[in-house]
């Protein structure tokens, strides 16, 4: 009984000797009366006492049975007819569940229980009535599973390909198995669980009795890459800082961290080299791994310590030539052929390679050295503290704590939320000024981020279950006129929870420094880190522009760097910001679809090979990745974009996605098959929106055909995978602080929800 569903009522009732669940705030244990699993013919328990793992949604329009709670061992959901948490009640709530404390009593019905029902609900069980995961407070605003319920989820690969006979190419991905005829019940050499050399290698297998997920997929995805020596290391997918060694006690593989931040010296990996006519794989080389800090000066008056990976041959290295063995499930070194295992490689269904549409022309990879990671900037335990001064919880006023009491998903601050969502609607109706879009669309919005958890681990600094955003509260602070400018803050570690990709990138961007102008010269940005990140997505209609020029960026794309581009008509793709435009729900922020200007020409990160499969890539400036292409993928692909084909079932409507800066919605592209979901027909306007059904005027992913790309004296064509284009078209002039240097000052920007006792003056 680990895992909860909702259940949807088809016929009411009233429940007699019936009390409501209970939560406790101070213990984080929800107290459950009596609780069905499995429908009708399932079973019921009584005294049931849980966590809470997430709030996915509260006064819902989806009601579970008046008389009990109900859930399903198949997912992850719990519904609640009413709950108290200290002295409110709340009702037809949506969970999903932690952990399970303790049980009281399991009964055949709810009598058994000794619940007495006036008479006996009808509960459904199947994915025809339940609420998707993600928070879904309507057909019209469903948000994306989050990676760590994707993962989850069952996945049985189609039949396998073999390129056996081609052995390993560079940068391509592999099911490394023991079976010559691609059987998914054969074993493939996987990433395991944790342990304390790091990760364990393990064999898994897709066949169903052995109920495989995509993260046991993902997991078994071997990354190659060639070495300096001609061989190869094998990275994981699923956690790119993990490379596969040996433990020296017993010759066992494992994987170990070779790309984040630590202070061993035991770290390290192994080559490998594959015989395509005896199908052994043969260990050649060793190399260890330490972290090299440096001072970068990035200006006359600006320098950081960063830290580099660096690996160094190992020459004592004492198994060079043994060849690598499977049995019973451990994967080790032995020192003869006749006791090696054979392997067979085979091409992995689900492409994670740079597709296409990313690198046209296409760019080469580089090999530019790494940039220097600066660490340390945020350490999630302090920050996440509230008895700490360097905690998050302590930046704000008493009137906003509530909202930030506890960091992730958590059924306190969601009432903290629902409560302050209802006093801010209450202030537009009574001081006459509109919301841009329902509570409800803010409220799933927060809910849909704030179950992301970090899953992959690839942040240099980050390890995996941390919290990607671990706070969304709401403000509703008056100018010095009295009005009220309501927003929605995002805050989050600037890390997606999926696999980044970045080792992947062929040319990414370079970092300026004293001693590196040009881009040939300069180090390129590989890793991302853990640093706090503020979106400030404004709540109040401050309306819509019908030209570029009617909003007024500062600095804008026109005059970045003293260049100012002539005969080139403004327009969403090239006048805009030079920041962040936006931010996706999985925590990456959005820039702009065009980085910048070839003469008078622009061109976009897609057509320059700087871009992850994700859309995505770390600045200049170090930090977590930011995307400025939209990764959809059609298929089973999971982990490639912030949603997939799974967010599109059973809704009216593309799924809520991100929110522009100017406080304007982003929904996931129409597919070819969407000709049923409302808006379909409705064209995309020249902002990359549109409004149809009463929703409000919101934007939408799309593909941006045969857009003229040049590099170098390379001209063509290509379709863009747009998120937000570039310009805005809410109207960013009044809002406050939109483009002043204090935005993200809690001391002098109240609107934050901030310490400050004075209000500032609405700029």
């Amino acid at each position: 009984m680990k895992i909860f569903a909702i259940f949807f009522l088809l016929f009411n009732c009233m429940a007699c000797c019936y009390a409501d669940d209970a939560y406790d705030p101070n213990t984080g244990i929800l107290t459950i009366p009596l609780v069905n699993v499995g429908g009708n013919n399932g079973i019921f328990y009584s005294n049931v006492k849980v966590t809470v793992a997430a709030i996915l949604a509260i006064d819902s329009a989806n009601r579970p049975p008046s008389g009990f709670d109900t859930f399903d061992p198949s997912s992850s959901q719990l519904g609640i007819p009413i709950v108290t948490v200290n002295g409110s009640t709340y009702k037809n709530v949506f969970i999903t569940v932690g952990n399970v404390v303790s049980v009281g009593a399991t009964c055949a019905t709810a009598a058994d229980c000794g619940v007495i029902l006036a008479s006996t609900p009808t509960v459904a069980t199947g994915s025809g009535g339940s609420v998707p995961s993600g928070s879904v407070t309507s057909s019209l605003i469903v948000t994306p599973k989050p990676f760590n319920q994707v993962v989850a989820a069952s996945y049985q690969p189609p039949s396998l390909t073999s390129v056996t006979a081609k052995g390993f190419t560079n940068r391509s991905r592999y099911l490394i198995s023991d079976s010559s005829t691609g059987q998914t019940s054969a074993n493939f050499l996987s990433i395991g669980a944790v342990n304390s050399n790091g990760y364990g290698a393990t064999a898994s297998s897709f066949i169903s009795s052995a109920n495989p997920t995509m993260q046991s997929y993902l997991g078994s995805l071997v990354h190659v890459v060639s070495e300096s020596d001609g061989n190869f290391r094998f990275d994981s997918h699923l956690h790119p800082n993990q490379s596969l060694d040996y433990a020296s006690t017993n010759n066992n593989l494992v994987f170990e961290n070779n790309f984040g931040y630590t202070t061993s010296t035991k770290l390290g990996y192994l080559t490998f080299s594959y015989n395509t006519s005896t199908n052994l794989i043969q260990a050649k080389n060793r190399y260890t791994y330490s972290v090299i800090s440096s001072t970068t000066q990035v200006s006359t008056t600006s320098s950081y310590v960063g830290y580099t990976p660096t690996h160094t041959k190992d020459l004592t290295f004492p198994v060079g030539d043994y060849y690598l063995s499977l049995k019973s499930g451990v994967y080790n070194l032995v020192p003869t052929a006749t006791a090696a295992t054979k392997f067979y490689l085979y091409t992995p269904p689900i492409d994670f390679g740079i597709p296409v549409n990313l690198n046209p022309l296409p760019v080469t990879y580089t090999a530019a050295g790494p940039v220097p990671v600066a660490t340390g900037l945020v350490v999630p335990s302090q920050y996440e503290s509230n008895s700490s001064k360097s905690g998050f919880y302590n930046t704000l006023t008493s009137k906003y704590q509530p909202q930030v009491v506890n960091a992730g998903s958590d059924i306190t601050t969601k009432a903290a939320a629902t409560t302050m969502l209802a006093a801010i609607s209450t202030a537009a109706t009574q001081n006459n000024f509109s919301l841009r879009y329902s509570t409800a669309v803010y409220s799933a919005f927060r809910d849909g981020t704030l179950i992301n958890t970090q899953v992959s681990d690839s942040v240099f600094d980050g390890v995996p279950g941390q919290h990607s955003v671990p706070y969304v509260y709401f403000t509703n602070e008056q100018d010095s006129s009295g009005a009220y400018h309501p927003f929605m803050i995002i805050v989050s570690y600037n890390n997606a929870p999926t696999p980044s990709g970045l080792l992947d990138i062929p040319s990414p961007p370079g970092q300026i420094t004293l001693a590196a102008q040009s881009l040939d010269a300069q180090n390129r940005t590989r890793y991302t880190n853990l640093a706090v990140y503020l979106s400030v997505i404004p709540m109040r209609d401050y309306g819509l522009v019908t030209d570029v020029y009617q909003n007024t960026y500062t600095p804008n794309s026109f005059g970045e760097n003293n260049f100012t581009p002539s005969n080139l008509t403004p327009d969403a793709y090239n006048y805009h910001g030079i920041v962040d435009i936006g931010i996706l729900i999985n925590a990456a922020p959005i820039f702009s679809v065009m980085t910048g200007f070839i003469g008078t020409s622009t061109y976009s990160s897609s057509s320059r090979g700087e871009l992850s499969v994700n859309g995505c890539h770390v600045g200049q400036g170090g930090g977590g990745p930011h995307c400025h292409a939209d990764s959809y993928q059609s298929g089973a692909a999971s982990g490639i974009g912030v949603y997939s084909d799974i967010d599109y079932l059973n809704t009216t409507h593309p799924p809520l996605i991100g929110f522009g800066n100017d406080g304007v919605a982003l929904f996931a592209q129409y597919r070819s098959t969407d000709i049923n979901l409302l808006g379909y027909s409705a064209s995309i306007e020249p902002f990359g929106g549109h409004n149809h059904d009463s929703i409000g005027y919101h934007y939408h992913a799309h593909t941006i055909p045969n857009y003229p790309w040049s590099f170098g004296n390379v001209k063509g064509t290509a379709n863009i995978p747009a998120l937000i284009r570039g310009a805005y078209i809410g109207n960013i002039n009044t809002v406050p602080f939109f483009s002043n240097s204090a935005k993200s000052s809690f001391q002098q920007n109240k609107y934050l929800g901030g310490t400050t006792s004075t209000a500032p003056p609405h700029p």
